[in-house]
Formats: structure tokens, C-alpha cells, sequence
């Protein structure tokens, strides 16, 4: 298990070096989101590599940090995302967007 202390900035490399590597999880609900709110995977990896991360939490149950990142989607629009942030896996997982 990765240890449970994380800064912003460490975040901020974690999600760039996944998210451009592919190792990028969209969950259901999420896909269920991006529809509804009319957003698009291509504006979820830009929010995610040039948003500000607002908030972060460890999550014991899952073992990952669940990260609030807040940005405008490729049209200008502000697009808020959760997305799930897993060292052990090296893997981010986008929870939903709003």
C-alpha cells in the first residue's frame, strides 16, 4: 500500500503521468454524467491536466485518493470533476463531472 500522505503537487504529476499514459478509468456513472451534461473525454483529460485540484481525501475503504478538480472544458465552460486517484494501480478513475 502507497502511504496516505499526498501534496497537490504530487497529485498534479500522478494525474498528468496517467492520464497521458492511457491509464485513464471512466466509470459508469460518469459516462451516465458525461452525457447528460454534455461534456466529452477529450474535455474531462483537459480539465484534469490544466484544472485547479480544489480538494483531496484518502479514501481507507478503496485505498486511492478522491481528488475534486475544478477547470473550463475545451469550450470555455466550468466542468468540476471527481475522479479517483490510485498509486497502487497507477490509474485514475473519473467518478463524475458536473
Amino acid at each position: 500500500m502507497i502511504e496516505s500522505r499526498l501534496t497537490k503537487r504530487e497529485a498534479r504529476r500522478y494525474l498528468d503521468q496517467f492520464v497521458t499514459t492511457g491509464s485513464l478509468r471512466i466509470a459508469d456513472h460518469a459516462q451516465r454524467r458525461m452525457r447528460k451534461r454534455r461534456f466529452g473525454t477529450q474535455d474531462a483529460r483537459y480539465v484534469m491536466a490544466s484544472g485547479e485540484i480544489k480538494s483531496m481525501s484518502y479514501q481507507d475503504d478503496f485505498g486511492d485518493w478522491k481528488i475534486e478538480i475544478v477547470g473550463e472544458d475545451l469550450d470555455g465552460y466550468e466542468l468540476t470533476l471527481l475522479v479517483g486517484l490510485d498509486l497502487d494501480e497507477s490509474r485514475v478513475s473519473l467518478i463524475t463531472g458536473f
